[in-house]
């Protein structure tokens, strides 16, 4: 099965080094505007054919099966319309649309043209956190009532680096691209996405709080941050976010979470998640991966399988691969287009929350 993708920048390195783990599937094109970006990503397989423009590419390329799209969100859109017209099946990066109008025209158009789409949330493919749901599934903590993560970002590099690093993703910040809350509705969409997964319960208002902190001379940032969720059970979620001066390490990006998970017979915490900060690398005297205490009041350690995050994007793309085959359904994906949809919906209300001054906002 092959596969191409569209836009290369640094999310493409997670996606372009999954192919040679899947079975049978290969990517033999990628396209991105900045040529020096798209000749990074093709070096990563072997015959991978080069381009700048991704409507050449469709026209050109006769053996594709899918294209996955990883350009700034007000583009998905447009770029999806051209790809289900040749037929092809879509793997898309979250934030899938800036506006719910946007999705359902892009629902209404793969529907009628018959195409595949897949929203991709690495974070719900992560093990430890696969790991910590089927706990909850099977009432390891009792009905989950509370779920908190917190986000610690940090830097790794000098300001000189941070700077061209930044300049070159400036697009996050825009009021187009992120409502110019890149933490928030960007990088907060998994944080959304997880909040609902570890509740099991749909998430029906929240509430949100934010600071306003330069990282660099004219350059604001979206933190510190606060987002409550809440369910019509009495169930609730947090997401603080803060960024420091820390040098966090990491494989993905300097940041990393740590979440706790509050059952009513229970407690699941989950130490790593973008970063490496609680990593044997690290020296941390906190051990990456899941902690349970149960009813009795007794710990519990699991670690015992991937905490390498880049490990998600693997196991995305074979579950995509199987939804293109048939193997499995749109509804028994493990973030599907409900949810896809929701999550969404979560974003645009904690947009809506902060500009009426933090007032609970319906989702």
């Amino acid at each position: 099965m092959n596969g191409a993708i569209i836009g290369c920048g640094n999310i493409a390195f997670f996606h372009a080094r999954a192919y040679p783990q899947v079975e049978k599937v290969r990517l033999v094109a990628v396209c991105d505007k900045n040529l020096h970006r798209a000749r990074k990503i093709a070096s990563l397989a072997k015959n991978c054919q080069i381009f700048t423009d991704y409507k050449k590419m469709l026209k050109e390329v006769n053996n594709l099966d899918f294209v996955e799209v990883l350009t700034p969100h007000s583009t998905h859109l447009e770029i999806v319309k051209e790809i289900v017209k040749k037929g092809l099946s879509v793997n898309l990066q979250k934030v899938q649309t800036v506006t719910a109008k946007d999705y359902k025209e892009m629902l209404r158009i793969c529907e009628k043209k018959k195409a595949r789409l897949r929203v991709f949330e690495n974070f719900r493919y992560y093990q430890p956190y696969r790991f910590a749901k089927k706990l909850i599934d099977k009432s390891r903590i009792g009905q989950a009532e509370r779920v908190q993560i917190n986000k610690i970002g940090g830097s790794k590099w000098s300001q000189n680096y941070q700077y061209h690093w930044l300049r070159a993703r400036k697009w996050r910040i825009t009021q187009k691209e992120n409502y110019s809350h890149p933490v928030l509705f960007d990088d907060g969409y998994h944080k959304h996405s997880l909040v609902e997964f570890f509740l099991g319960q749909k998430i029906t208002r929240v509430r949100s709080w934010c600071g306003y902190k330069n990282i660099l001379p004219g350059l604001k940032i979206d933190s510190p941050a606060a987002v409550e969720y809440f369910t019509d059970r009495d169930a609730y979620g947090l997401f603080n976010t803060i960024n420091t001066k820390m040098r966090i390490p990491h494989h993905f990006y300097p940041c990393d979470e740590e979440i706790e998970i509050v059952g009513t017979g229970g407690v699941i915490k989950i130490y790593g998640g973008h970063g490496l900060l609680f990593s044997e690398k690290n020296r941390s005297s906190i051990r990456q991966g899941v902690y349970l205490i149960d009813q009795k009041g007794k710990w519990q350690f699991f670690n015992s399988f991937d905490l390498d995050i880049r490990q998600s994007f693997v196991a995305g793309l074979a579950e995509f691969v199987k939804f293109i085959k048939g193997d499995i359904s749109e509804k028994d994906l493990i973030f599907n287009q409900e949810d896809a949809f929701q999550t969404l919906r979560i974003g645009l209300a904690i947009i809506n929350s902060l500009k009426k001054n933090g007032r609970i906002v319906k989702v």
